[in-house]
């Protein structure tokens, strides 16, 4: 009787195989979507966001459907970006011992210009089948395109075509839907993100809303909602350094729950682009001038009219420029912003050094300084930028290392051990990491 059952079971699911989509806890859906969160590698289903993740990661995941026994989904994925440039790898698996769809996606995604990305992938499915009364093989290639359009920081227009070879091949449609996706990400505010997406499936269309909020810089919450398929979904993640670890689950009003986990590994730390809580937003309105302003050379009032930037991102900006010297796109990357933060920046400025080639290096000095003093204050830049660094590599956060660097260069020995005991919130195993590294 089993088999019977699952004969049925297996020859219903032939209709409309490759309609269960595995993946990453943060992604909430098991259809594809074109609009997503690029927050972290676990969303990017779409392959026109890989360029916006500039690092390299491998990602993995895994389900129990519906909580049905014997019946579990998984998936393992790796990629990197560079620049304007994205590469993903994935694998996909569906099915129980008699059932099993697998698929094996490469995709790149290229950024021409700054508000535009497109995407493209191949893809291979195997659909095998074993049973007493049914023995089934299907192996097929096909290929997928995506769009973004990015016309300001807080607006994603999307459009994702899954299966394009089955657009023209009626044959395959059995076994790939050419599946179509457009939706809309609005980013309105810090940390917050409201998607909506309309997919076309062989089933019917599938409206799709969700929210994502990144409540600390290591934690966020999602939630979503399906129409169509009757279906709540929730996400939590976290992250320690770099590992990302996500539990979500899905209910579906007939089918019931399910439960998924997943866990990302990322080659360099990372942090959510979380809500700021302590920022004050006053009325800046006729303060935002067209043109932008030299990052280099602005006082902390003009950078405090960016929308962008809070008062605390502004004064380490001026702090950073005093102690170590001009800011580049990198120095921004270590004082606390992301990538993505510093490309929507160079919307209100301009001047950052890597911009400036045939600028020389910046030494602080004034007008009527000797030669001795000349080459101690770069004997003195040159040790503060080193120990910044240092700090910086060794997790220690961004505004404490500037603190520490600035006393290193004015204070040795016994002096020094005691200011740094002095500062409130340094634990005695960061303080033992702070000595190590300005005793070297």
């Amino acid at each position: 009787m089993t088999k019977l059952i699952v004969s049925i079971f297996v020859s219903k699911c032939m209709i409309g195989a490759f309609e269960y989509r595995s993946g990453n806890p943060e992604s909430l859906f098991q259809h594809n979507r074109a609009a997503v969160d690029s927050f972290s590698p676990g969303s990017l289903i779409n392959p026109a966001y890989l360029p916006l993740v500039n690092y390299m990661y491998l990602t993995t995941s895994g389900d129990n459907p519906y909580s049905i026994d014997e019946l579990y989904s998984g998936s393992i994925g790796f990629g990197a970006g560079a620049g304007s440039t994205g590469l993903q790898f994935v694998w996909k698996r569906f099915g129980i011992k008699e059932y099993n769809e697998n698929i094996m996606n490469f995709n790149v995604g290229f950024m021409p210009v700054k508000y535009l990305s497109v995407g493209t992938g191949i893809a291979y499915y195997f659909l095998q089948i074993d049973t007493e009364y049914i023995s089934y093989r299907k192996k097929l290639i096909d290929s997928r395109f995506s769009v973004l359009i990015m016309p300001t920081h807080w607006l994603r227009l999307s459009f994702l075509q899954e299966n394009i070879g089955a657009i023209w091949d009626d044959s395959r449609r059995s076994i790939l839907f050419p599946e179509y996706s457009y939706g809309i990400s609005i980013h309105a505010v810090k940390g917050l993100s409201i998607i909506w997406n309309r997919t076309g499936t062989s089933f019917g269309s599938i409206n799709s809303y969700s929210v994502t909020a990144n409540l600390l810089d290591f934690l966020s919450i999602r939630g979503g909602y399906s129409r169509e398929t009757s279906t709540y979904s929730a996400a939590f993640s976290f992250i320690l350094r770099n590992m990302i670890v996500s539990y979500g689950f899905r209910f579906h009003t007939y089918l019931g729950y399910t439960h998924s986990i997943g866990l990302s590994l990322t080659e360099v730390p990372v942090r959510y682009e979380s809500l700021d809580y302590l920022t004050e937003f006053p009325d800046r309105s006729g303060l935002i001038k067209n043109s932008r302003i030299n990052i280099n050379r602005c006082t902390i009032d003009e950078l405090r009219d960016i929308p962008l930037l809070s008062d605390t991102m502004a004064q380490r900006i001026i702090k950073y420029r005093e102690l170590i010297g001009p800011v580049t796109k990198k120095s921004l990357m270590q004082i606390g912003l992301s990538s993505r933060d510093i490309t929507m920046l160079t919307d209100y400025i301009y001047g950052l050094k890597d911009e400036e080639p045939g600028v020389k290096e910046f030494v602080p000095r004034r007008r009527g300084y000797r030669s001795g003093r000349k080459k101690r204050l770069r004997h003195s830049y040159k040790k503060r930028k080193s120990l910044f660094i240092k700090l910086i590599n060794n997790g220690i956060n961004p505004g404490l290392s500037l603190k520490i660097s600035e006393i290193a260069v004015k204070k040795s020995g016994k002096s020094f051990e005691e200011a740094i005991g002095s500062i409130p919130g340094i634990s005695s195993r960061q303080k033992s990491r702070i000595l190590k590294i300005c005793a070297k």
